[in-house]
Order: C-alpha cells, then structure tokens, then sequence
C-alpha cells in the first residue's frame, strides 16, 4: 500500500509540473516575466516532467505494485503535461516569441492556435489509444503504434528553446517552425508507424549513443538549448527509425482463447 501511494504522488508530480507551466504561461507576463522567458520556463517545466513520468512506470515495475486507479491517473497526468501544456505552449509561442500581447497581434494568435488545436486533438486521440490499446512487442525492445505524446511533446519543447535564443528578428521564423513542426507530428501521433519506446532502448544500448556526445559537445559550443534540440533530435528521431525493423509485422500480445465447449 505504501509503495503504491509512493508511485501515485510520483505520478502527480508530473501532472504538477504541466500544471505549473500552464500557469506560467497565463500568468508569467504578469509577473515581471519578459514573454520569450516566460516560454522558455515553461519549456523547461513540461522537460521536467519527464523524469517523474519515467520514474513512477520504473519503480511500479520494481515494487510490482500497479492498480486501475493508477494507471488511469497515469494517463491523465500524461494528458495534463505532454497533451494541454505542450498545446498551450504552442499556442502562445508565436505571440510571446515577438513579446507582444496576444490580443496585440491577431494574427500570429490565430496561427499559434491552429497548431494547439491540431496538435491538441492529435494528441488526445493518441492518449485515448493508450487506454484500449496495448502497445505491441517486436523484437529486441519495445515499440509503439505512433509517435508517443512524450516524444511529440519534448520535440516541441526542444524547439520551443532554440527559438527563444535567436535573435528577434528571426523569431517569427521560428514562431513558424514550432507551429508547422506542430502540425506535421500530429499526424505521427495517430499513425500506424513504428516509433521506439526512446528511453527503453536508451537502457538497453539499442541504438547508438553518439547524439549524446553531439548533445554535449554542442551545448558546451553554442548553449544549452541548442544541445537539447540536438539530443532530442538526434537520439529521439533518427537512429531509432534506422534500427527500427522495417518489414517486420509486429506481433500483439494476446490472451489464450477459453476452451472451447
């Protein structure tokens, strides 16, 4: 019982997380916060997110503790964190990115909501999946039907943070490319493509580790945020679809048929 309530605060500290940077985002300006600060903090919260969303899975695993409660709030703090902050962020990048209010510039909102709104019902649905549909197994390590909204959201993250760092005049370029990145994964989220489970395959030494080198090297070069944006692409996109099995049918793990009568 002990450890089951360990794992479900865990739980909701993720969902704290993707509660604070919503809140930063309504309310940053307010505060004294410059606009492209108050993105990059929130940024940086839904980031923070992710080590309690891996660590409750890791230690309900370990304690072998797991109830329906849990795995309901479970997805719900994925959906608060990964889902509504990430679609809130991308929202109101456009408008915070040039630091002007957003009813300031109607247009750049309009353009920040069409991505929240794509990227948010993309997302929603891929949570919905999560609930009915088991992830399958192939072979040497765990895979997923889409794009995770995990992965979805900390390429949205990663960009979020270069775009802040550039100079103002190209921050509307980068307003744009956050919005289009938007919309060009939301339909990865829903798709029937193979995308590895990252971390997993971090532990297991399944694909390379050379984006981490290249992550260190480029944040001690030109700044943190341009090391993350290279992590994040580099380990999280690329060796994973080289080593990912094409031509492989996955195979679904399913429960023995009853006996027949």
């Amino acid at each position: 019982m002990k450890a089951r309530l360990i794992v479900n605060a865990i739980t909701l500290l993720n969902a704290a997380f993707g509660i604070s940077a919503m809140t930063l985002l309504a309310l940053g300006p307010e505060l004294g916060l410059s606009r492209p600060a108050t993105l990059q903090r929130a940024a940086l919260l839904i980031i923070g997110a992710l080590g309690p969303d891996m660590l409750d899975g890791l230690l309900a695993r370990r304690w072998q503790t797991s109830s329906e409660v849990g795995a309901q709030l479970d997805v719900n703090a994925d959906t608060t964190t990964f889902n509504l902050a990430t679609a809130l962020l991308i929202a109101l990048t456009p408008v915070y990115l040039v630091d002007v209010a957003p009813l300031d510039a109607p247009g750049l909102l309009a353009l920040g909501v069409a991505g929240q709104l794509i990227y948010g019902g993309a997302a929603l649905v891929r949570s919905a999946r999560m609930v009915v549909i088991e992830p399958p197994r192939v072979a040497r390590g765990r895979y997923f039907w889409g794009m995770t909204t995990n992965q979805a959201s900390l390429l949205t993250t990663a960009l979020v943070l270069v775009a802040a760092e550039l100079a103002p005049a190209w921050r509307r370029f980068g307003a744009a490319a956050v919005v289009a990145q938007a919309i060009v994964v939301a339909p990865l989220m829903v798709s029937r493509v193979l995308f590895a489970d990252v971390p997993n395959h971090f532990v297991k030494g399944i694909v390379p580790r050379w984006p981490s080198l290249l992550c260190f090297g480029l944040g001690v070069g030109v700044g943190p945020a341009y090391g993350w944006a290279a992590f994040i692409y580099g380990y999280g996109v690329v060796p994973h679809l080289l080593r990912r099995p094409f031509g492989r049918r996955p195979v679904h793990e399913s429960p023995p048929r009853p006996p027949s009568s």
